[in-house]
């Protein structure tokens, strides 16, 4: 009997022992670094990401499509930009600074994209307005995305909005935080370019070569929110 009880109270003691572990690991978890910056006084979120020049054109993942997307999203293989934020984090960062999410688009905006009886492909996105700009080493501060992305061979006319479409994730699981077109699939989107013009037009969006970083270039990302939602 003895023996029993000592062992059930050993038991215990390692029971305890495991959770203050655990509680102390989370603990450390909680004090690294965080993969997004929030500037309450500037307002602007910084995050990192790594330049892959040669992705936007990729053939077989709808090119010239994503420029910003996260690491662990399926459009990273297409992406100029892959982010070690998650397009989750970003969402969080954005409503944090007074963002709003427009939230007009639907599923349909992208799966309807080739019935032009359809008019959800032809919607643009809505939402607080957001610039985005890329610094890097030897960038000499921070440089527009528009700069870096040509439409039809001059710089992007760019008119990014917080779309929001978190709760399309759970089917499209792109990852995808910066769009360069008004797609469902990202957090942020081109107010100036549907998913119609996309399907009509082909690939419009293309690398500026001679001002892109190079390839595996780790870059940060700025995206200065405006406060007040756009139509």
């Amino acid at each position: 009997m003895r023996q029993r009880t000592l062992t059930a109270v050993l038991v215990v003691c390692l029971a305890l022992a495991g959770a203050v572990l655990l509680r102390e690991l989370r603990a450390d978890t909680r004090k690294s670094p965080p993969t997004v910056e929030i500037d309450s006084v500037k307002r602007e979120i910084r995050f990192k990401a790594t330049a892959h020049p040669s992705h936007l054109s990729r053939k077989f993942v709808q090119p010239g499509h994503h420029a910003i997307v996260w690491s662990g999203g399926r459009a990273r293989f297409g992406a100029l930009f892959e982010s070690a934020a998650s397009d989750h984090d970003i969402r969080v960062a954005l409503r944090a600074l007074g963002a709003s999410a427009g939230e007009n688009l639907t599923e349909q905006t992208w799966t309807a994209r080739s019935d032009l009886g359809n008019p959800e492909p032809d919607k643009r996105v809505e939402g607080s307005a957001v610039d985005v700009f890329v610094e890097w080493p030897g960038s000499n501060g921070a440089v527009p995305l528009s700069i870096l992305i040509l439409e039809n061979g001059k710089p992007a006319n760019f008119d990014f909005r917080f779309g929001g479409n978190e709760r399309y994730q759970k089917d499209f699981k792109s990852g995808c935080i910066v769009c360069d077109y008004s797609c469902p699939g990202g957090a942020i989107g081109n107010h100036n370019r549907t998913i119609r013009d996309e399907e009509r037009l082909g690939e419009i969006f293309t690398v500026n070569s001679a001002r892109v970083p190079k390839e595996g270039t780790v870059v940060t990302i700025v995206l200065r929110p405006r406060a007040v939602s756009v139509k």
